[in-house]
């Protein structure tokens, strides 16, 4: 991919390129109350049969890659399973000695965890946008 725009449909709006989610080591979200237009400018540089390799998106594969115990693919079923219970799992594979209330503890303060909203990101907040002039973008200066 080459870049996604942003444009707010409001009197006056502007124009923002996207950063990539990997540059700034977070998930790029934008939460607001007007028409949004959404435009991902892309190159196709091959045809590869589709889903002969899965597509993930670019925050997790660096968790992942990141990870003492290296990417290995979900069987079937792990992909029927949510994220959180798949990291839960995945903390709790260390303690699976641990007796049993201790066991039932640490679950119940995980599901706690799990259960708080995360703040959201307003509007176009840096580093996740950069505003952009029209003149900018007529001319295909994005980057």
């Amino acid at each position: 991919m080459k870049v996604v725009l942003v444009h707010e449909v409001v009197p006056g709006g502007s124009w923002y390129a996207v950063s990539d989610p990997e540059q700034v080591k977070s998930r790029v979200e934008l939460c607001n109350r007007n028409q949004t237009y959404l435009l991902t400018l892309a190159e196709r540089i091959e045809t590869p049969e589709i889903f002969s390799v899965p597509q993930q998106q670019s925050d997790y594969v660096a968790l992942w890659e990141a990870s003492a115990d290296k990417f290995r693919q979900p069987s079937p079923r792990e992909g029927q399973t949510s994220l959180s219970s798949r990291a839960y799992a995945a903390a709790m594979l260390p303690l699976r000695h641990l007796p049993l209330p201790v066991k039932r503890i640490l679950r119940t303060g995980w599901k706690k965890l799990s259960a708080q909203p995360q703040k959201p990101i307003r509007g176009f907040d840096r580093p996740y946008y950069r505003r952009i002039t029209e003149e900018q973008l007529l001319a295909g200066k994005l980057s």
